[in-house]
């Protein structure tokens, strides 16, 4: 049995185990050490739509029958509308989800305020992330919502919204 053992240890070469175990640390402090950036907005994005038909009634029920369709998930929701001032805000979560890992809750959703404000003929919608959130730079995570993925989602949600509102009324 000791022969066994005694041969097993010459044909291990130190220097190779060395490089293994340097390459190993090094990569366990390359990632245990990435750096997060925060993703902060100053201000919303917003745009005015104008020339639209339809009254301000008309309006705001088309603006909340885009938001019934586009907000599906149930924590996306509409918290205040008022038909006579013409406001409906909501909360509509543009990445993300909220899990339980080993008995730790995470949540990793990506919140964005959305108000939008009818007139006569005209519409505008404002949307704002609620709170900053981070990102790995090193991309080693599957999360990686960086602030250009946020622009680019923000403007789909308002080019989706500019284009459900400015569909001609239906009269039946």
């Amino acid at each position: 049995m000791s022969l066994y053992i005694k041969e097993l240890d010459s044909h291990i070469n130190p220097i190779i185990m060395a490089k293994i175990i340097f390459y190993f640390s090094v990569l366990i402090i390359c990632t245990s050490c990435a750096t997060t950036v925060p993703v902060k907005f100053e201000n919303p994005i917003e745009e005015v739509i104008t020339d639209l038909k339809g009254d301000k009634s008309d309006l705001f029920v088309r603006s909340i029958d885009w938001m019934i369709y586009t907000f599906r998930n149930s924590a996306n929701i509409i918290e205040y509308s008022d038909k006579e001032e013409g406001v409906i805000i909501g909360k509509y979560i543009a990445k993300g989800a909220a899990s339980v890992i080993k008995g730790t809750e995470v949540d990793n959703r990506v919140y964005f305020k959305v108000n939008i404000t009818v007139k006569e003929n005209k519409a505008k919608i404002s949307v704002f992330p609620l709170g900053q959130w981070s990102y790995r730079k090193d991309r080693l995570d599957n999360y990686g919502y960086t602030k250009t993925n946020a622009i680019d989602d923000v403007n789909k949600l308002i080019k989706s919204y500019r284009n459900s509102v400015s569909k001609e009324p239906t009269d039946f």
